[in-house]
């Protein structure tokens, strides 16, 4: 085969070239590599310093948001300021204001192509003025009278600017007298408290003057002669209750006589009045309740009311619904000259707007001798003449037949004004008296009434045997045979051997603890007084219920078990003792009569010989069943 031209560039034609060739090549890849190393090493090191210089470009852009931030912040606050400047600037460059109230629209004014209105306003020291109104897009027929407004200009040049509301600042007052109506409403003749200052206002819109009467509390603007509200009438509505009382006289134990005689005295009139016109006898206008503390005054007034009630209800064959004013007499009293008059009169005037044959009204006047007490015995201004006057002539107006009673309770008769008292006003004059044994046996079944668990359930048995303090049954001291009592599960019976328990025992002259004090009054005998009998009272035996009833509780609640709720006759013997134990007489003799006299026991007199007191005896007796 013929030979092949050799390539002088072929490798295999130039072995030499080639080694010097690869060995270029390997020399060049080592330069390459160690190229790459170094500006690897060198891109770290840009690469650090960059991110250098990104951490100071941060640090540098944070401190400059600081800086921002704080310079906002000047800035907000720098307005604020120029803000409050320019507000003051602004204040300082107007004229002053002053503050007026509207009185009327008078007319439009023309003046070039504008119409102005111009309107009647009161300035702040109570004088007139003529004025326009520029006070903007204000129509002047909206506006009303008594109405806030500011005016520029001296205070009588122009009404700039209109509030809708009215004065706030006022002072409390009382409608004298209504004086007719003049070009700016109904005149009003006010006159502000203690001080008898009088002033002519006007009411402000929405204020109906056909509405107040004398005698009506309000508010007025004493600057702007503005009255601005009219006030409840508080000082006589406060005495009215909102609810008729519930007493009747069937809630009242006892005073059986005393009952009678209020029934008869105000049934014969009401249902029978032509006969009472015949015979020319006066129609009662109120009566006179005298007694010591708790013996029911105040229940027998409000169980006046619904007996009034009934009676007339029954007479007219409709529901009949009266009143019932409770007046606390002290309470009543005012410090300034002729302010409790002016009460009474409101309060009498208040009752005869009520009064009707389908409305009484019973007026109540508790604790009647510190409002009206005899004139003259005061040592100080001696203003009670005054109230004694001024009551009895309200007293003396009460028409025939007005359905207005009124009632006067007191603890000392003897200090009432003789001319309060007298022929022809209040001389129906009834004695509240202490209970007796048989209406304090009434009383008490008012209270502890007879079921099982206000009786107590060991008295559920046939027959009951009573036991002494050690537990061991007692025994008749004559015959010497066990008591027994038949109760046949029946809690009237119980309750009735109870109550007849505590009222023998609150009624026993013979208890050593029974005995208070003896006394001798001139132009008597000497009498020793009792502490249970003599100062028993309904509101006193209630409270003896309620402590038997507590007892019992206690008892109950510290052993459920063993102790059943329910009262037992040693409850009752406790209570006693514990509510008469609070009776606590004075220390001096010189005002035990005194004493006396407030608790009901006659007008004060002499004491001959002093008062002799008896030391209470601790000892309860033997009738205790476990004490």
């Amino acid at each position: 085969m013929p030979r092949r031209k050799s390539n002088p560039e072929s490798p295999r034609a130039a072995p030499d070239d080639l080694r010097n060739l690869v060995s270029r090549m390997r020399a060049l890849r080592m330069s390459v590599k160690m190229l790459r190393v170094k500006e690897t090493g060198r891109m770290e090191n840009v690469a650090r310093e960059i991110e250098s210089l990104e951490r100071a470009l941060e640090a540098y852009e944070k401190k400059r948001a600081a800086e921002d931030k704080k310079l906002d912040q000047i800035m907000t606050e720098m307005q604020t300021e120029f803000a409050l400047l320019q507000t003051l600037y602004e204040a300082l460059r107007r004229p002053p204001l002053s503050q007026a109230t509207f009185v009327r629209f008078v007319r439009y004014d023309t003046i070039g192509k504008e119409k102005i209105p111009v309107i009647e306003i009161k300035t702040g020291d109570g004088s007139h003025a003529f004025v326009c109104l520029v006070a903007g897009d204000v129509s002047p027929e909206k506006l009303r009278y008594g109405q806030i407004m500011l005016t520029a200009g001296g205070g009588k040049a122009a009404v700039v600017e209109v509030r809708e509301e009215f004065p706030l600042e006022s002072i409390e007052a009382t409608v004298k007298e209504m004086l007719g109506a003049d070009r700016d409403g109904e005149r009003i003749l006010v006159s502000f408290g203690g001080h008898d200052e009088s002033r002519v206002v006007h009411a402000r819109a929405g204020v109906s003057a056909a509405d107040l009467k004398a005698g009506d509390r309000v508010l007025v603007n004493a600057a702007a002669s503005l009255l601005l509200e009219a006030l409840p009438r508080k000082e006589s509505t406060e005495h009215t209750l909102t609810k008729i009382p519930d007493v009747t006289f069937d809630d009242i134990g006892g005073l059986r006589d005393l009952k009678r005689k209020i029934r008869e005295g105000l049934a014969w009139p009401l249902l029978h009045p032509e006969a009472w016109r015949t015979l020319g006898l006066s129609f009662p206008k109120g009566f006179v309740l005298e007694g010591g503390p708790g013996q029911g005054k105040t229940m027998i007034a409000k169980a006046v009311v619904n007996f009034m009630n009934d009676l007339l209800s029954k007479k007219l064959g409709r529901k009949v619904e009266g009143h019932f004013m409770h007046i606390d007499a002290p309470a009543y009293l005012d410090k300034w000259v002729g302010e409790t008059e002016r009460r009474m009169r409101l309060d009498f005037e208040m009752a005869h707007q009520l009064a009707s044959a389908d409305s009484p009204v019973v007026i109540f006047i508790d604790e009647a001798d510190a409002l009206l007490s005899t004139r003259g015995t005061t040592i100080s201004s001696d203003v009670n003449k005054t109230h004694v006057t001024q009551f009895n002539a309200l007293v003396d107006g009460l028409k025939e037949l007005s359905y207005v009673v009124v009632i006067l309770a007191t603890n000392r008769r003897d200090l009432l004004d003789p001319a309060v008292i007298r022929e022809g006003r209040f001389d129906r004059i009834f004695h509240v008296s202490a209970p007796d044994e048989e209406a304090a046996r009434e009383i008490l079944a008012l209270y502890l009434k007879p079921v099982w668990g206000q009786i107590n359930p060991k008295y559920n048995v046939a027959v009951y045997t009573p036991t002494d303090r050690n537990g061991n049954p007692r025994s008749d001291p004559k015959t010497n045979k066990t008591i027994h009592y038949r109760f046949d599960q029946d809690p009237a019976k119980a309750a009735g051997y109870l109550i007849g328990k505590a009222v023998a025992r609150m009624y026993d002259r013979n208890n050593p603890a029974n005995r208070l004090f003896r006394i001798k009054y001139e132009g008597e005998r000497e009498r020793t007084v009792y502490r249970y009998g003599d100062f028993a009272s309904g509101a006193r035996i209630k409270n003896i219920v309620d402590l038997a009833k507590l007892a019992a509780f206690g008892r109950h609640e510290a052993d459920h078990e063993n102790e059943p709720l329910g009262v037992v006759l040693a409850d009752l013997y406790y209570a006693i003792e514990e509510s008469f134990g609070r009776l606590r007489t004075p220390s001096s003799e010189n005002e035990i009569y005194n004493w006396l006299a407030i608790q009901g026991k006659g007008v004060a007199r002499r004491i001959e010989g002093g008062v002799e007191y008896f030391t209470p005896d601790a000892t309860i007796g033997e009738d205790d069943e476990g004490l």
